[in-house]
């Protein structure tokens, strides 16, 4: 059968069913639309308000008859007392829920909680971060101030070894901590400042325990006053730093524990005054350095003793001033002014310990006014020889010669390489009594002269050469 037009059978059958539910259900669907309103959390807070409000609207009059009053013991309570306190306690066990608890969980017990996870976000008091439900190794204990790391704490790594642990502010190291190498073993110990040392501290070598430095820091730097300490434990240095080196006054020692060097230091080399030992702590040197060296003046030691003084160094090397040498035997060799090693100015001069010379020197010679001696026999003195000039180590010039055996004058008067030469007088060693006076060449009497016996009476006058008397005509 058809229907005329676009008329659908089925379609036309599914709407009327569609009616018939409606028509049927709507009665069920209104009584459950008012049950819903009737237990909905709005409608009986609703309720319970306009109830509280007209309790309290009745709170302020006085009670009118006997049932509005409780019996309570042998005691009537005005119900509108009782409903007063139910409400204080309702609102004070609200503000304990809603406050109280958080605030003793915070204060008193600690909270597990995956680090980073949005619990995490603004959270504020004792907690245990941990780095995942499953594995739960813990990472942080300690204080948070709306997710944030502040107050005291213990932060550990991925394999669950103590890192640090002290006071943080904002998620760094601040205030009094310690922190730790991953063997366990202490790091640093002292003040912290935004994650790095700062004020006193004390920071140790790794598996050692030894502490290699106590002192002051600035930024995670040694700064101020210090002791740096060898991986041994023993004393490396003591004294100022700035920016992690050796600054201003300090003391060096030697692993031993003597003393190496006191003094100025800049940029960690010695620079400025200064005293230098040897392992021994016998001193080397006392005077000026540049760059760990050497430079300017000073006095230079050996085995103890003094062998510059006043002297003049250059990068180590001594250049002039006043010194004292030894031989290898540890006797006096040489005591004066050098330059360029070489002996220069006055000084005296030594062999095996006794003075030879007395005077003055250039480039290494005798030069100048000077005295020589002669040793003499055994372990005798020194006895003068000669008083008198020099020139490039020989008697040049006016001078005197003595006897060394009597110290008594033989001969005053002029000299040229070693020997009399010009004008002199001979002396009798042991009665001093004149021999010859006038004229001498090549050590000999020579040119005109005075002949004298042992009692120093003349006995010729006249020419000589080279030590031999001309007759009175010759070479008229």
């Amino acid at each position: 059968m058809k229907f005329p037009g676009s008329f659908n059978l089925f379609t036309a059958f599914n709407l009327f069913l569609k009616k018939l539910q409606r028509i049927f259900l709507a009665p069920f669907k209104l009584l459950f639309q008012k049950f819903l309103h009737l237990v909905s959390p709005q409608n009986i807070v609703g309720k319970v308000s306009e109830d509280i409000r007209g309790e309290v609207k009745q709170i302020t009059k006085k009670p009118a008859s006997i049932e509005e009053y409780f019996l309570i013991g042998d005691k009537y309570v005005a119900k509108k007392l009782v409903f007063v306190l139910v409400i204080l306690f309702i609102i004070i066990l609200a503000l304990i829920i809603k406050l109280g608890i958080p605030f003793i969980q915070a204060k008193f017990f600690t909270k597990t909680l995956i680090i980073n996870s949005v619990e995490v976000q603004n959270y504020t008091g004792k907690v245990k971060l941990i780095n995942n439900r499953a594995e739960k190794r813990i990472l942080y204990v300690g204080r948070l101030e709306e997710g944030r790391i502040n107050g005291y704490g213990k932060l550990y790594d991925y394999q669950g070894n103590l890192v640090y642990r002290g006071g943080f502010v904002d998620a760094m190291y601040s205030g009094y901590g310690e922190l730790y190498y991953p063997d366990g073993s202490i790091c640093y110990k002292g003040s912290f400042a935004l994650n790095k040392y700062e004020g006193y501290g004390l920071s140790y070598s790794s598996g050692s325990g030894n502490s290699v430095y106590r002192g002051t820091f600035s930024e995670g730097l040694y700064n101020g006053y210090g002791k740096l300490a060898y991986y041994t434990g023993s004393d490396a240095y003591e004294g100022g730093f700035a920016k992690g080196v050796f600054e201003g006054y300090g003391i060096l020692y030697y692993e031993n524990g003597i003393v190496q060097y006191k003094g100025d230091f800049v940029t960690n080399f010695l620079n400025g005054y200064g005293l230098l030992y040897d392992k021994e702590g016998i001193i080397l040197y006392e005077g000026f350095f540049a760059n760990d060296k050497k430079n300017g003046s000073g006095k230079l030691y050996k085995d103890g003793h003094l062998i510059v003084d006043n002297g003049t160094f250059a990068d180590d090397e001594y250049l002039e001033g006043s010194i004292t040498l030894f031989d290898d035997q540890g006797n006096v060799l040489y005591k004066g002014n050098m330059s360029s090693d070489q002996y220069e100015g006055k000084g005296k001069l030594y062999q095996e310990g006794k003075l030879i010379y007395d005077g003055d020197f250039v480039s290494g010679f005798y030069e100048g006014q000077g005295k020589l001696y002669e040793i003499g026999a055994g372990s005798g003195d020194s006895k003068l020889v000669y008083e008198g000039e020099f020139a490039r180590g020989k008697k040049e010039g006016g001078g005197k010669s003595f006897d060394p055996a009597t110290g008594n004058l033989v001969y005053n008067g002029e000299f040229f390489l070693d020997k009399y030469e010009g004008q002199g007088k001979l002396y009798n060693p042991d009665t001093q009594m004149l021999i010859y006076e006038g004229g001498f060449r090549m050590g000999s009497y020579d040119g005109k002269g005075k002949l004298y016996d042992q009692n120093g009476t003349l006995i010729y006058e006249g020419e000589f050469r080279l030590g031999t008397q001309l007759p009175p005509d010759d070479g008229a």
